[in-house]
């Protein structure tokens, strides 16, 4: 994912709106961002985080206090945030569930909102959008705090996980889930061949028994390994007689028809 465009809007510490264009940063590989504390460094990577999960960068910060203090009653809070995946420019715009001046000059409830562009697709709606999002970038908000965004505080979460979660969440980078796919279908296949050798060999055991009972000596001289031979000429030779069989009640009936 490469950042390409961001505004807020009433959003953190500043009141008004605010834009930070990527592209001019584009030419250098690695870009630090720096200033004192409180200067707004956390802010941007909160915006970044709740235009894409709909959360704050940190876990400790709740996304109710993301309007800021300082905004007009009637500016409403949002992010907007353009960026890239692959090849393809994506844009969200987010606002969160806030309390502002309405049309009416009276304070109003808002609810959440949420759009999203992938192409010419549209997305709207926070439910619908967090699905898609989730589906492009393949990580869960808390899987982005670890490994993106690492924020003050934080950083060490991952480096001090489980290794459960580790591998949870290199399987979910590296896209791996395509090798427990291919180990799954070989699982299901070896079952369904165990299960049809038991099956051949339950029939191999009762077709053993009723050759034992009627020739005992005949089944003590024939190694396991050679019965299937065995049954293949049995059933070879039963399907002989059967068609023998057919043919003398053809060769019957057509001789009670000329005699008649």
């Amino acid at each position: 994912m490469k950042p390409l465009y961001l505004e807020i809007q009433a959003f953190g510490p500043f009141a008004g709106k605010e834009t930070i264009d990527f592209t001019l940063l584009h030419r250098a590989p690695l870009f630090l961002i720096s200033g004192p504390t409180g200067s707004g460094k956390t802010t941007i990577f909160d915006a970044i985080t709740f235009a894409l999960f709909g959360e704050a960068s940190g876990s400790s910060r709740d996304i109710q206090s993301l309007r800021s203090d300082f905004a007009k009653e009637s500016d409403a809070c949002y992010v907007e945030f353009h960026f890239l995946l692959g090849e393809e420019e994506l844009r969200v715009i987010r606002a969160p569930a806030q309390r502002m001046l309405g049309k009416s000059d009276r304070m109003v409830d808002k609810p959440a909102t949420a759009s999203l562009e992938v192409g010419s697709e549209l997305y709207s709606g926070p439910r619908e959008v967090n699905a898609k999002l989730q589906e492009l970038l393949n990580l869960t908000v808390d899987q982005f705090r670890q490994i993106v965004m690492l924020p003050q505080g934080e950083f060490k979460e991952l480096l001090e996980a489980p290794s459960a979660t580790k591998e949870q969440i290199f399987r979910k980078i590296f896209r791996t889930q395509i090798f427990d796919q291919f180990k799954t279908q070989l699982g299901e296949k070896r079952r369904q061949a165990e299960q049809e050798f038991r099956l051949w060999s339950d029939r191999l055991d009762r077709l053993r028994e009723a050759i034992e009972k009627s020739d005992p000596e005949l089944t003590e001289s024939i190694p396991r390994e050679d019965m299937v031979s065995l049954i293949d000429a049995l059933q070879k030779d039963a399907k002989q007689k059967d068609q023998k069989r057919a043919d003398i009640e053809k060769k019957r009936e057509k001789e009670e028809t000329d005699i008649r």
